[in-house]
Formats: structure tokens, sequence, C-alpha cells
């Protein structure tokens, strides 16, 4: 493979060449006695180490040649300055003009030239050159059902560092041109990076590249091939309607004891119809001390018509939240905004939300200034660069401003697809967990008490309750067996909220436990998600 050659400025032409100098010229520590005959007429405006000025470079075999305009009066000599991979130092006599680098490595490298006399040193002028070597790439793919998650490792970034992404199509080397996507930050030589590819079409052959711009030219790897996973089947769970408690027609309780994942669970679910506009969802936090559920409805919501109340989003204890918590229209709690793994990370993760009309929707949510609200997740994960959200980053941000909204995570399903998986990185950490959960929430095969929010394309909102961890023996669900039976129930958006010993549902405002929570008793917790009356 051939060398390329850049040059980063060239200015004017060069002069005749004059011998490479003697590298062992040293300054003297004092002015050095010249015959003033031989001294250039010298004006008093002119400063005696002035700065050189027209300084170029041009190439030459594999080096390079300086040129300047001598503009100094009783100069000791030139120093030349070499900036790069390394340094270097050059003396060269006075009234230079030119230099030689015989021999430059591959780099990006800063020349300076500047007048001396004795350890006096004049204003220097300087030049960046770049020379490089194509950029080289190795690409591998792996895929579920909703992503391609491409692994990137630059092997040589052209010595001059590099801009890098990936691209792909159904046609055959795609190119920027294609569907694109650059990392957001600088790639280091040797380390894996991976590019989270969503929004591709199941059964659809894809082409993709690594691609990186080194010393401004554009260089692809191999391609890969990759078709998606088909889609887990929803889980169709069989439902009974309880009707033991007074409840409007919009509100149905539904309960399921089934083996539908192969193992027992115990499940409870509501489901509400706003349409009527006889209802409306609150989500709200519990005064100044964690409560159980019970001890909300009678404290917090004994002037509601109550109907159903379940758990809401991640907390931490004494007293303070993890997730989003809007109600009417009031901020009572941000979505953690950065968290601690192998190092700090800023991190957006799932909220549930509802407007004036009781109208739902589920996003990505970063709490900067504003609440911003994305289409798609934050492409990291732990050990992977840090990445902050922007207004347009991962993708275009909507402020949002929801009346009622209740945060937690993961997303399980977005626009009708289970919209997760349990990818690795070579490292072992899990590539989907752009919400960076720890592994008691987030981990393949890990069955727990769960709580989830979903929404059905009509706008019926969804509460459901998993009994885990053998408590009324019900052996819980895994994540992704959850998000199958919320789609096997019609939802297409739907939220995970937190669980285990908090996975709690009653009914009414003399409220009644329904589940077996596995603390063996009502868990205090921070947030709630209530269904009352209007």
């Amino acid at each position: 493979m051939s060398w390329l050659l850049a040059a980063a400025l060239v200015i004017g032409c060069a002069g005749p060449l004059d011998p490479v100098p003697d590298p062992s010229h040293e300054p003297s520590q004092e002015p050095v006695s010249e015959d003033p005959s031989e001294e250039p007429s010298e004006s008093p405006s002119t400063p005696v180490l002035a700065a050189p000025t027209e300084l170029s470079l041009t190439e030459e075999g594999d080096g390079i040649v300086l040129t300047w305009k001598d503009n100094s009066v009783k100069e000791e000599g030139y120093l030349v300055e070499k900036e790069g991979p390394s340094s270097e130092k050059k003396y060269i006599p006075a009234n230079s003009e030119t230099w030689t680098d015989p021999s430059v490595e591959p780099g990006v490298w800063t020349y300076t030239v500047k007048a001396y006399k004795g350890l006096e040193r004049g204003e220097g002028a300087s030049v960046e050159y770049v020379k490089s070597t194509p950029a080289r790439m190795s690409v591998s793919v792996q895929t579920s059902s909703y992503m391609a998650a491409v692994r990137v490792i630059i092997d040589d970034d052209g010595a001059s560092g590099c801009k890098s992404g990936v691209c792909w199509s159904t046609e055959e080397n795609p190119t920027v041109d294609s569907e694109s996507w650059e990392y957001p930050k600088g790639l280091t030589t040797g380390k894996s990076y991976y590019a989270l590819l969503r929004g591709l079409e199941q059964g659809v052959k894809y082409y993709v590249r690594a691609w990186a711009r080194s010393a401004g030219n554009l260089y692809y790897s191999a391609q890969k091939q990759l078709i998606l996973d088909e889609e887990p089947s929803a889980l169709n769970a069989q439902w009974t309607e309880v009707k033991d408690y007074s409840l409007p027609s919009s509100v149905k309780l539904y309960k399921s004891s089934t083996s539908v994942t192969g193992s027992k669970v115990n499940m409870w679910r509501a489901e509400a119809d706003f349409s009527a506009g006889d209802i409306e969802l609150r989500t709200l936090k519990g005064g100044t001390s964690l409560k159980t559920l019970s001890a909300f409805v009678t404290s917090e919501l004994k002037d509601e018509k109550v109907y159903i109340v379940t758990n809401g989003g991640y907390f931490f204890t004494p007293y303070g939240s993890y997730s989003y918590i809007v109600d009417r229209g009031n901020v009572l709690a941000k979505n953690v905004a950065s968290l601690n793994r192998e190092e700090s990370y800023f991190v957006a993760r799932g909220a549930f939300g509802l407007d004036e009309n009781m109208t739902p929707s589920i996003w990505w949510v970063y709490n900067s200034t504003d609440t911003w609200a994305y289409d798609e997740p934050l492409p990291i994960y732990d050990g992977g660069p840090v990445l902050r959200p922007t207004a347009d980053f991962p993708c275009e941000a909507l402020v949002w401003e929801p009346y009622e909204a209740m945060g937690g995570g993961p997303v399980l399903v977005r626009d009708g697809r289970i919209c997760f998986d349990f990818l690795k990185s070579s490292s072992g950490k899990y590539l989907s967990n752009t919400e960076l959960f720890q592994s008691d929430i987030f981990a393949s095969g890990l069955r727990a008490p769960r709580t989830a929010v979903g929404y059905k394309p009509d706008g019926k909102v969804v509460l459901l309750v998993a009994d885990g961890r053998n408590s009324g023996g019900s052996a819980g669900l895994t994540l992704d067996e959850l998000a199958r039976i919320m789609k096997g129930l019609g939802c297409s958006d739907v939220l995970n909220l937190d669980g285990g010993g908090s996975t709690m549902m009653t009914v009414g405002s003399a409220p009644v436990l329904l589940n077996s929570p596995s603390d063996g008793k009502e868990r205090a917790v921070y947030s709630y998600m209530a269904i009352v009356g209007k």
C-alpha cells in the first residue's frame, strides 16, 4: 500500500536550497563578534530578531523543505523546532532562508522557525504538516431482533488521528452518502468501539462498513452482511376479570396464574380507558418519607376516589428518587443525570407520561435545564466511551412538558417492537443496557417481581405487576418475558418500573393489597401511580 502525503499549509515558492546544516552547530552563550563591514544596514525600526515571514513547506522525497523570508539583523542563526510524535531542535546559520528535513516519519508535525542570538529568541513562524498512511479498520457484527451491534477496531489511524463511524445500506459497498453514523468522540487505536444500529427492517439483508477520515482522505473497511434475528413472539397468558371491587366501567382489573413462560407466574393488571373522562392517572411521590402503598392511599390520597395504585420508579433511602416524576405539570423529581459505573456516565432513562388529555407516550429522557425527550436511547454501555446527550444527540430532542410522568426503565417495547436484547461486548458488558441498570435489574435469565406500565394504540393504559422469588408460589419474570407478555396484551409501548420487593398493587380507597410482595409485606417506597376518579 503506497504512502499518502499531505501538507496542511503551502504558501509561496521555495528558494534555492542550502546544504543541510551541521547538527552539532549550537548557539553561543555570548554575542558573536562579527566584521561590521559584513553586516547589513540596520534601520532603527527593524527588530534585531524579527520573525520570519512567508514561511512555506513543500514535500521532497520522503522529507520536506521549509522556506521563509529572513527579516532579522545581527542574528547568530535560526532555530527550527519540530514537534509531533517526537521533538527535535536544529540550529542553522545566520541569514538562512531554507531548511530541509530529509526524512519525516508518519504523524502530525509542527515546524516553528525563529531567529536567535545567544540566549535570546525572536518571534517564531509555524507551519503544520501531516504525513499519513491509509487508515485501516476491522469490523465484526452481532445481531438481535431489534438492533445490530457493529464492533469497530481502528488498527491504524493513518498516523494522524481520524474521525470514524459506520455506514450501511441494502446495496453492497455502502458509503458515507448511504445511512451513516459518526462516533462523537475520537477513537483510540486498538480499542473496540460499537455502533448500535436501530431502525433496521427484519428479514432484510444489509451491508455495513466502517469508515475513517485521515488527513483529509476517506477510507473504508471490508464490508460485512447482517440480517436481524426474528423478533420474539408475544406471550398470551389466560386472564380472568376480577369483579370483587367497586370499579367504574373505565377501569378493568384482571388476574392471571399462568405457566406461559415455562414457570408459574402470578400477575395482576389494571386497564384504564380515559376516553369517558371520569378517571385520570396521577404520578406522585409521598410526603416527606417513604410510605407503603396502603399508608400512601390513606394519608396522601384520603380526599381522592382511589381505584388502583402501584409502585412507581426507582428510589434510594433515606428519601430520594432516581426517576422522573411529574404531577399535574409540577416536576417532583428529575431522572438521574449521571451514574458511576467504571467511570461517570451521562444517562438518558425511560419515562412514561401523559398530556392533559391523558394521551400517553414513552420516551428516553435526559433532564438538563429542560427535559429532553428522545425517540431512541443514548448509545452507551458500561465500559464504553462517555457521551453527553444534547439537543440533537442521540437524535433531535423534544422539549417535553408532560402533565403526568413517571420514570423507570428500561424501555421494553417501542412502536410495537421489543426494543432491547442481551447482546454483549467483547468485555462481557450488555451493549443494550444503554440506561445503565445494575445486574439485579438488567440481566439475561434474571427472574424477579416486576412492575410495568404500557399503553395500547387506542390510548388505554395498562398497569401490570408480577410476583416473583417464589412469593405466593410465583417464579417471577425475566425482562424479555415481561416485554412479550405486555406485547401479548396489545401494548405498543412499554416501560419497566421498579420491581423486586417494591412490586405492589392495591385496589380501593380502603386499600386492599392484591399481590404477594417478595418481602413478605408491603415495602415503603418513594413514588406511586394511581388511577383515581375525576
